[in-house]
């Protein structure tokens, strides 16, 4: 409450405790929380992609195998963080879109989905191309064979960066109980899958599943978010 009063006194923007008390009744407080739990368990849903594939690969297969996935999903994450930096630009810009109207949201999406995926996949093609100098010199021979993975990582890459948007707007039309929906039953279907990918191929098996993780959540909600475009245009 301190340091709240100290910035209220430098910041115009921010109320004083005695106005936030009075307007309590006000607010919305189980549509905030309603909201708020479904983007937390949607992103909760989101990590078990990356982490079912190093459970299963984790009882099926040596640990060195394991090894060898876990420095190629980190090395081709590395693009996810300039991604993640977009999705959160995008949580601010999509929902001042859908303000001025349903067309603006549906164009700026499509662009950022757009250059951002191009993005991605020229970033990563980059990245597959050094993967394994950059292996080789950082863990050593011995380890070569993440290089491998990587390059089976590239369609999850790749995919990642058309989805960059996905979320944001999915939160902007107040929908993200279909993207829940989604992911899982991505998980639920495929997941068996990918445990006779892994129990077959091991690292590389993983590598598939977490792939088609991201093809079928991809394609899903882009087929989800035009049945919505079409909806809010009155089209």
């Amino acid at each position: 409450i301190w340091l709240y009063r100290r910035l209220q006194r430098t910041d115009e923007l921010l109320p004083r405790l005695t106005e936030v008390w009075r307007a309590r009744s006000d607010v919305r407080l189980r549509s905030h929380l309603r909201f708020s739990i479904r983007i937390s368990l949607d992103k909760n849903i989101s990590n078990l992609f990356y982490i079912l594939p190093v459970m299963l690969l984790g009882s099926l297969a040596p640990l060195r195998v394991a090894g060898h996935y876990k420095i190629a999903f980190s090395y081709i994450q590395l693009l996810g963080r300039f991604m993640g930096a977009i999705s959160r630009l995008l949580q601010v810009q999509l929902p001042q879109s859908l303000v001025v109207g349903a067309e603006r949201l549906r164009v700026h999406f499509r662009q950022s989905t757009v250059w951002s995926g191009l993005a991605s996949a020229g970033a990563t093609i980059v990245a597959a191309a050094a993967a394994a100098p950059l292996i080789e010199f950082v863990y050593g021979p011995s380890y070569l064979a993440a290089a491998l993975v990587v390059y089976a990582l590239v369609p999850f890459a790749v995919a990642s960066g058309f989805a960059v948007g996905i979320g944001p707007v999915f939160r902007a039309l107040d929908r993200v109980q279909n993207l829940i929906y989604t992911n899982a039953a991505t998980l639920a279907i495929l997941t068996p899958v990918g445990y006779v990918f892994i129990a077959r191929w091991q690292e590389i098996g993983a590598a598939m599943l977490v792939d088609l993780y991201a093809l079928v959540s991809t394609a899903v909600s882009l087929l989800v978010l035009r049945r919505h475009f079409r909806r809010i245009s009155g089209a």
